[in-house]
């Protein structure tokens, strides 16, 4: 026999709901078959919402989503109109109230918010289940409406899913054919929870390439696209705490899952790798101080961690940490301050010990950073796949004098998987060898490729750019336009206010300057 008694029932605006059952109000511990929601009296007017959930004894859960409209006093003296009320509640979950659906203009009595360019309409349907004891609450916009609406709003629209319960993973699901109409429609799609946010454009999901994987081509309708947040697990939040307790680092946040699933017949591939940053918004803790927060990581379920680009924002009297990344993963905040002792009043302090901090720039043993030191090639490519919150590679290398077992090899890779490098002729990088400032800007332009801030000069633009240097005419042909694009937008320098010195080497602080420069104009940093 089903266990009628409820555990735990919760609203996500207590107060403006109450829930009935046998007769009279539901509490906690009592045994009913079914329940009904009827609003409050004397709300104000305006559109009020909740989501009420009931965990019965045997741990199934029931939701119902509820909306009401109250309508101001009327001149003639009427009192408040109710609107539409919720739906009624069962064992069985949420249940619709039988209604046609509306057009997006009009609130669906059994739908929960969805927005776009930040108006609400009732199009979603939300359900919660429990699977291994987790709660995981599902969020899904009706297609059709969402389409229709997109079409009303035109270009560049911002579609949020929000969730305004607490669950242990948030899943807002889109079929391939709304997410394709999306990206055609260059809009960005958002899923805003209380975990945390995720904001990604909808051009980052390649439907076409997607569907011909999963054998469904023909079918987009019947493809989905799930965007997950999930909270740790205490055995993944242990690994992280251990693994940075080793490196000296501190863990501020509970690590948090970010996962983009497709979804056909039953086959499953998971979209982890893009080509433009895709954000995501963690709430800090009240208990953290703001401050503390040097940067996010990423962590592998191996106990690996690298360095996301991250800021703090204020917003509404609460702080938020700002994270950008071109891949998913697990995702945390930590303090990890560093100052390096030989680099005090000199030119470059503020820059390395901040890219420091964010462990982009490491030192070289016993608290020194040598800032004024010439760099290999190896170590400048390692600097800047960590300044990017580039996900290590893992596969063959492209270059014959790189070894997979050079602490190098991974950074390396990445940094020609992404375009950021080519070596010299016959497949080699002569990782060894110290890097030129010109080859150096070269890459560093490349990588304002990747974080889509590099300008499209005309030559004749280039040549007034370069023209200002005595000593233009030294730079290779293959750098001219890489430097004059860093010069445009001051993120390269001359070595003094008339040369570039392209064939020079370049020191361990001017990298650090470099890469902070990048990602300050990048808006990855702040």
């Amino acid at each position: 026999m089903v266990d009628t008694t409820i555990n735990s029932l919760t609203s996500s605006e207590p107060g403006k709901f109450i829930v009935e059952g046998n007769g009279g109000i539901v509490a906690a511990g009592e045994s009913i078959d079914s329940w009904t929601v009827r609003p409050v009296t004397g709300l104000p007017a305006g559109t009020h919402s909740s989501v009420i959930t009931a965990v019965y004894g045997n741990g199934e859960i029931a939701t119902a989503n509820l909306v009401l409209t109250v309508n101001p006093p009327s001149s003639s003296g009427g009192g408040e109109n109710p609107g539409n009320s919720g739906n009624n509640g069962s064992a069985g979950g949420s249940q619709g109230s039988g209604t046609p659906s509306p057009n997006p203009s009009q609130p669906d009595p059994g739908g929960v918010p969805v927005m776009i360019n930040g108006k609400s309409e009732n199009i979603g349907k939300l359900e919660t289940k429990v699977v291994d004891h987790r709660k995981i609450t599902t969020i899904t916009p009706d297609p059709d409406k969402l389409i229709e609406w997109l079409e009303r709003e035109g270009k560049n629209a911002v579609v949020t899913i929000p969730v305004d319960v607490s669950s242990d993973s948030i899943v807002g699901l889109l079929t391939a054919n709304v997410v394709k109409r999306m990206a055609d429609q260059s809009a960005v799609l958002e899923l805003v929870t209380p975990m945390a946010s995720y904001r990604i454009h909808a051009d980052q999901f390649p439907i076409v390439a997607i569907a011909d994987q999963l054998g469904a081509d023909a079918s987009l309708s019947e493809v989905t696209i799930e965007i997950m947040m999930s909270k740790a697990l205490s055995s993944e939040t242990s690994l992280a705490q251990s693994v940075l307790n080793r490196k000296g680092v501190s863990l501020l946040v509970e690590p948090v899952h970010f996962t983009l699933m497709a979804e056909f017949n039953g086959a499953k591939i998971e979209l982890n790798r893009f080509t433009r940053y895709v954000e995501r918004v963690i709430p800090i803790p009240e208990t953290v101080d703001p401050n503390q927060i040097t940067t996010g990581i990423v962590v592998g379920l191996d106990g690996s961690t690298h360095h996301v680009p991250t800021y703090v924002q204020k917003k509404d009297n609460r702080y938020y940490a700002v994270v950008n990344s071109l891949t998913n993963s697990m995702y945390t905040l930590v303090w990890h301050p560093v100052k390096f002792a030989d680099v005090t009043d000199h030119w470059a302090q503020h820059a390395i010990n901040d890219m420091g901090s964010r462990m982009i720039v490491t030192g070289m043993g016993q608290n020194l950073f040598e800032p004024n030191r010439d760099i290999t090639r190896a170590e400048f490519v390692a600097m800047v796949v960590r300044a990017l919150g580039l996900m290590p590679a893992n596969g063959e290398i492209s270059f014959v004098d790189v070894n997979k077992s050079d602490w190098f090899a991974d950074d390396i890779q990445t940094a020609h998987d992404y375009q950021l490098i080519e070596g010299y002729s016959g497949s080699r990088f002569a990782p060894m060898d110290t890097i030129t400032r010109e080859q150096a800007m070269t890459i560093i332009a490349k990588a304002m490729n990747i974080t889509g801030i590099n300008p499209d000069l005309s030559p004749e633009r280039v040549n007034r750019l370069l023209d200002g240097y005595k000593d233009a005419a030294s730079i290779s042909s293959y750098a001219r336009d890489h430097i004059a694009a860093g010069l445009d937008l001051d993120i390269i320098n001359g070595r003094t206010t008339n040369t570039i010195q392209p064939k020079s080497k370049i020191t361990r602080a001017e990298v650090a300057t470099l890469l902070q420069k990048l990602l300050r104009k990048s808006d990855l940093i702040q």
